[in-house]
């Protein structure tokens, strides 16, 4: 049973495969029309299609789009469509599909799986009674009242699931004895406490009498939950706002507030606005400004950053104008810029809040500040300058070293066209020479940018892309090897003795014929679904679909199965199977026959060798002889072919 790199077998990610529908999980997604009894079509969804392009293939259970070239299967849709990696997409169709993940090294064991779904399960019933007691209950008026004082009606209450939490200590823990949920696993999921004398147990803090605001995991689970104390209970004894705690299924400083109300509208923007409060987030959704999510009481950080990355390019920071919120600002910014990330800053004028200023201005108002929010740079030197000034020599050196120190610690700017630009506003503003705001920042990155080390953006630790170029002849000859493996995959067999590996000079193409040959010596014929299966590159994946359209559009398989031979332009009477193998051995020997002619040459000519140990050594004739063979052999295929 072969593994692949996630660490899984073949065989588990082939018993996911087959148990996902493919039409079905995109039509969750997209609308799809049947065309036929094997095709259904319908709008791409990764690129601005407007006439249906994308094709799902039930049964071969993959999908491509033949404007954009995406392509690929279940997991290829969950990796593309939710922006998660193959583990994550590998777990969310089992999950779907009612497979338990296999144990792998490091990973839970199935007791700790099955509680850990336990704890999920807790966490979504709490929110479900919360979200009833605030609709229907006679002791949750208060906090209707105060939800529709700031804006928000039931719609907003059953769009976001708010809840509210009655005055009672027991409340939670006494409906969990009915359904005779463990404490201690309660405990575990963060809704309940013991007593500080010991004696007991009850429900968390931030429950007792409080707006609830279910917060919700990159998988949409309920995990955890922020809670407004009603104003009329405001007594400043405890925080306006308390979150949960940390928990086996809930971490702060992961998760975002609404990322599943904004999922689809951030991917669509390439934006995301993140937002101080629950109620400024939900303000914005309400004016229809839906790409906003709001951070969960926490400073942003680097966990943030990376998940934000996973979805758009580009992130505005749109906190309060008052004084707490430009100093959450800045401590965003250092944490931002050392990624590779488009940063911009909204500061919304007259100190208003986002909700304010959306209730005041309307959502086209925002969505405009939001498209031409300052680039986060831009931002930094205003602050420096409104805060230490330019009127002074110290005051200048003192902005440019705070501004050295920001964009030390940005390692996407070094060299770029935008850190030019920046030096050169510098230089405008604070009077100073250009080489010595160059020299100042190459001093500061030298020294780790106020001790940071130095990071490599991800731009520069990828590889390039895998690329087949469709109308170079080596490319396609090297695909149509492919084709018939797709086609009639026991050809692989034959294919084993005939052709290396090395012959294939496409190293895209040549990783899938050695997978080919891996799964063929496995015992397993490597029919498409089955290579699919075990890809877990996407770029490799997309390549795969299109090898096996192309097969099917020229009927490969009947000209594999007929072998009907033709005459090439030289007069050979061959078939087409002969023909490829054939077009491969003579190109791996032409590009074989410069080192062996100089060779040859040498052994013939006595020619002064390249190192000492070869002036040692005798003219081999045996060697020469051999070489003149290959030669010949060479010349011989090459005037039959």
């Amino acid at each position: 049973m072969a593994t692949t790199s996630s660490g899984f077998s073949t065989d588990f990610k082939e018993q996911v495969r087959s148990r996902t529908n493919l039409v079905e999980l995109i039509g969750e997604s997209i609308a799809l029309t049947a065309r036929g009894s094997s095709d259904f079509v319908g709008l791409c969804p990764f690129h601005d299609d407007t006439n249906p392009s994308f094709h799902v293939y039930p049964d071969r259970q993959s999908y491509r789009c033949w404007v954009c070239e995406e392509g690929g299967d279940c997991f290829s849709f969950v990796m593309k469509h939710d922006r998660v990696g193959f583990r994550e997409a590998l777990e969310m169709l089992a999950d779907r599909a009612g497979l338990e993940m296999p144990r792998t090294i490091g990973r839970t064991s199935p007791e700790q799986k099955d509680r850990k779904s336990r704890l999920y399960e807790y966490v979504s019933w709490a929110e479900t009674l919360c979200h009833e007691f605030l609709l229907n209950d006679r002791a949750a008026a208060a906090a209707r009242e105060y939800l529709q004082s700031r804006g928000y009606g039931p719609e907003i209450w059953r769009a976001f699931r708010l809840g509210y939490h009655p005055q009672d200590w027991q409340w939670l823990l006494e409906k969990s004895r009915l359904k005779k949920f463990p404490a201690e696993e309660l405990k575990a999921a963060g809704l309940i406490t013991q007593k500080q004398d010991g004696g007991g147990w009850r429900d968390e803090m931030l429950f007792f009498g409080r707006v609830l605001f279910p917060i919700r995991d990159l998988r949409e689970r309920p995990v955890g939950f922020g809670g407004r104390i009603l104003p009329k209970d405001d007594d400043g004894k405890f925080g306006k706002y308390i979150n949960s705690s940390d928990s086996e299924v809930f971490a702060k400083s992961s998760l975002l507030y609404a990322f599943d109300m904004a999922r689809e509208a951030i991917k669509d923007e390439n934006t995301v606005a993140v937002m101080e409060g629950y109620t400024d987030c939900i303000s914005a959704h309400q004016y229809g400004v839906r790409n906003v999510v709001a951070s969960l009481g926490t400073a942003l950080n680097e966990n943030h950053v990376r998940n934000l990355k996973r979805f758009a390019q580009k992130v505005v920071l749109v906190f309060d104008g008052d004084k707490a919120g430009q100093q959450a600002t800045e401590r965003a910014i250092t944490k931002f810029l050392a990624e590779d990330v488009d940063l911009r800053i909204l500061t919304l004028p007259g100190g208003l809040d986002p909700a304010d200023f959306v209730s005041q201005h309307g959502g086209e108002a925002l969505k405009d500040r939001i498209a031409n929010a300052a680039e986060a740079w831009e931002y930094k030197l205003n602050s420096c300058v409104e805060r230490i000034g330019v009127s002074s020599v110290d005051a200048k050196q003192r902005v440019l070293a705070e501004m050295a120190t920001a964009l030390a610690q940005s390692p996407r700017l070094s060299g770029s066209a935008r850190e030019s630009l920046i030096v050169a506003r510098l230089a405008g503003l604070l009077m100073i020479d250009e080489r010595t705001i160059r020299e100042t920042l190459n001093t500061t990155r030298s020294q780790g940018g106020n001790q940071r080390p130095t990071r490599i953006s991800h731009s520069q630790t990828q590889p390039k892309p895998l690329r087949v170029d469709w109308n170079n002849p080596d490319d396609v000859i090297e695909c149509e090897l492919l084709e018939m493996i797709f086609a009639v995959p026991s050809i692989v067999f034959r294919l084993q003795q005939e052709i290396g590996p090395e012959a294939v000079a496409n190293l895209a193409l040549r990783q899938l014929l050695q997978l080919c040959y891996d799964l063929a010596e496995q015992g397993d014929e490597p029919s498409f679904s089955l290579v699919s299966t075990a890809l877990e590159d996407p770029e490799l994946k997309r390549l795969a679909i299109r090898i096996d359209d192309h097969a099917r559009q020229k009927r490969i398989d009947r000209l594999l199965q007929e072998a009907k031979p033709f005459i090439t332009n030289n007069g050979k009477r061959t078939t087409h199977a002969d023909y490829v193998i054939d077009q491969l051995k003579l190109r791996y020997e032409r590009q074989n026959q410069e080192p062996l002619k100089g060779r040859l040459t040498g052994l013939v000519a006595g020619e002064s060798p390249d190192s000492p140990v070869e002036a040692a050594r005798p003219v081999d004739r045996s060697e020469q002889l051999r070489l003149l063979e290959k030669v010949q052999k060479y010349h011989a295929r090459r005037a039959n072919s």
